[in-house]
């Protein structure tokens, strides 16, 4: 005897009759230990269960005919690979031999599950129905369900290639199995499970695709401790929750595949039109094409696993596609958090939506060691919250679809397609309160756009890396990977690494880049290739005022006082003060300058160098010329004040390559 992995070598029958539906008379079912049998001619071809039936028959005025036997107590018996000739639930009287003696189970042999066939009347489920432990054999229809099914411990539901189930009206599915008796649905070849069903021996083996799966048109149903195998006919879900909350737990989808092999073919468990409420949890996905499907309606945590390592180390069976696909264009209006650490979260496929955003009052968390991957236009807009802070030790990815570093070959592209910077877009966050902290943003720049865009807002970016950012534009007006441009006061930018971007950061006046803890290459993890930045500098918005007291501290790159095609100029207001800590050099392209009203503040120390932007002995190459120009006398105008009597310009020995004042001492 086999067993499927899921599944335990015994089966305990329930002390519940066998129910039959749709038959073509009505009868008294042979007596005790017979089959209930409803929907005799004239009848509704449903089937209910008369809970006040202690013994005998008993019709039931005002319902189609019904005849209720009693039921009948049954030891645990184990489950035979052999089966019985099936019951055809279109024909009259039907009686279920539930005598375990005669099979042999009483003196150690093996009961047989009993098959039903399921066709005609029987295809619809309209009124409360319950199947016990048997082999439901389900052929050449949907089987559609708008009452309540109840599948009990241990059914076996068997499909062929042209069948399925589904729901609809007031249709619920509660198939709700144990650890020790699993509820299968799965193909008609499949002798692993009921035995050989359609008797021919191994002339036949089960495949991906061989029934059409189940899709769900109501809410309300529960999938616990089920096995889903073979699914995928006409590329569709072995189970589909369509726009309806169910759930489902501790539960096997194994070997579901269609005919599209791609990122985006028809997953496993397809919940990308599911609604609040959903709960999928604690289930194994293996040998499928694409595992699962979700939305931004509900959460999603660590409990799924998407290989069979478990049950089969020496063989996991992958997923081949192995991500949990997000559905592109959806919004996160709640709180949810996705925590699923063993494979990435892939936002949208490649031929449709590619992004995701979190809207005003919408708060998306991740938890630690979560990847996220993007396609070529993927991004986050953020106009709600976004929480991504791991712990010491962890880190939360933001990638490239084709990393294969992080979250491992998600599209199958087996290392033929490398990733690279511009891969993808990038995160946008225009509401204030998002939090970032030992991430990695990598790969990002496509559209010229920034890995992190803070747009007019406050946001925490700590103990994080960015790294290989490439937009179109090279030069040092070209996206940095860090944008906080117009970030507003509260805004913390510390301890993070940029290497290998084109820029690595810009900053607005409006906060303090305060201690000295960002770094600018790798050199601290990978010492023999630092891979600094190509244009290694921090863009200070051009033509701003500091209006508050602001420092900035940071030694390991050249502040750089606007772009070359833009303003280049800085001014401190009456109410601003900006405190540069020790060996701080800032650079200007020609025209720059520092302007200081006559109450504002510039307050400097030791080591602190003020020079043109093509000073590579100050602050090195910032503008990645290859010394291909030289800095000269008169590269910027500046620093001045106003003062009671005029305007003051300043000659100290820590500013290089500047327009000196007149003799008459007259401001450039």
């Amino acid at each position: 005897m086999t067993k499927r992995n899921v599944q335990t070598l015994a089966l305990a029958f329930m002390a519940a009759p066998l129910l039959v539906s749709g038959c073509g008379s009505n009868g008294n079912g042979g007596g005790t230990g017979g089959a209930m049998v409803t929907g005799g001619a004239g009848g509704t071809g449903g089937v209910r269960q008369d809970a006040g039936s202690t013994g005998g028959v008993r019709m039931d005025a005002g319902q189609p005919d019904v005849v209720t036997v009693p039921d009948v107590a049954i030891p645990d018996v184990a489950v035979a690979r052999d089966v019985a000739a099936p019951l055809d639930v279109a024909s009259a009287d039907v009686a279920v031999d539930t005598d375990v003696a005669s099979d042999g189970a009483a003196d150690g042999g093996a009961a047989v599950l009993p098959v039903v066939n399921v066709t005609g009347d029987a295809c619809q489920i309209l009124v409360a129905t319950h199947w016990t432990p048997a082999v439901y054999l389900i052929t050449d229809c949907t089987v559609s369900v708008t009452a309540a099914l109840t599948i009990e411990p241990g059914a076996v539901i068997k499909f062929d290639t042209t069948s399925g189930m589904s729901t609809s009206g007031g249709g619920t599915i509660n198939a709700t199995g144990t650890a020790l008796l699993p509820i299968i649905f799965t193909s008609l070849k499949d002798d692993a499970a009921g035995g050989d069903t359609n008797a021919d021996g191994t002339a036949s083996t089960p495949a991906g695709g061989d029934w059409s799966g189940i899709a769900l048109g109501a809410k309300g149903s529960t999938f616990s401790y089920c096995g889903f195998y073979y699914a995928g006919a006409s590329d569709v879900s072995a189970l589909d929750l369509s726009s309806f909350a169910a759930t489902v737990k501790n539960s096997v989808f194994a070997h579901t595949s269609g005919t599209i092999d791609a990122i985006d073919a028809t997953p496993a468990l397809n919940a990308v039109d599911a609604i609040a409420g959903t709960v999928i949890t604690g289930n194994t996905f293996y040998d499928n094409t694409v595992p699962v499907a979700i939305n931004t309606t509900f959460s999603f945590d660590d409990s799924n696993s998407f290989d069979n390592g478990a049950v089969t180390p020496l063989k996991p069976q992958p997923n081949r596609y192995n991500g949990i696909v997000v559905n592109g264009g959806a919004s996160v209006v709640s709180s949810i958090t996705w925590a699923s650490t063993k494979v990435p979260f892939v936002i949208g496929h490649p031929n449709g939506w590619q992004d995701v955003s979190v809207a005003s009052g919408g708060h998306l968390t991740l938890g630690p060691n979560v990847t996220l991957k993007f396609f070529a236009s993927g991004y986050l807009d953020v106009g709600g919250l976004l929480t991504a802070t791991a712990t010491t030790g962890s880190k939360i990815v933001f990638t490239s679809i084709k990393d294969y570093a992080n979250g491992g070959d998600t599209n199958r592209n087996q290392g033929s397609a490398s990733p690279a910077g511009g891969d993808w877009e990038g995160i946008a966050v225009s509401a204030n309160g998002s939090a970032f902290n030992n991430c990695q943003f990598l790969y990002a720049g496509a559209s010229d756009t920034s890995a992190i865009w803070l747009r007019s807002s406050s946001a925490s970016v700590t103990n994080s890396t960015f790294a290989h950012h490439k937009p179109a534009t090279d030069s040092l007006g070209a996206p940095p990977a860090l944008d906080a441009s117009s970030a507003i006061a509260g805004t913390v930018i510390t301890g993070n690494t940029f290497y290998d971007d084109t820029v690595p950061l810009s900053i607005s006046t409006d906060f303090s880049l305060g201690d000295d803890s960002n770094s600018f290459n790798n050199s601290v993890a990978a010492p023999a290739l630092p891979q600094p930045n190509k244009y290694n500098g921090i863009v200070v918005t051009g033509g701003s005022s500091i209006a508050a007291s602001i420092s900035w501290f940071s030694t390991k790159a050249a502040f750089v006082i606007g772009t070359a095609d833009g303003w280049d100029d800085l001014s401190i207001s009456n109410a601003g003060h900006l405190t540069l800590g020790p060996n701080v050099t800032v650079k200007f392209f020609v025209g720059g300058e520092i302007s200081i009203a006559t109450s504002g503040l510039l307050t400097t120390a030791a080591g602190d160098y003020f020079t043109s932007i093509r000073d590579d002995t100050h602050g090195g190459d910032t503008n990645a010329d290859l010394a291909g120009t030289t800095p000269a006398s008169g590269d910027w105008y500046g620093i001045s004040q106003d003062t009671a009597s005029g305007r003051v310009c300043a000659a100290w020995t820590s500013m290089a390559y500047y327009t000196a004042p007149a003799a008459d001492g007259t401001c450039p």
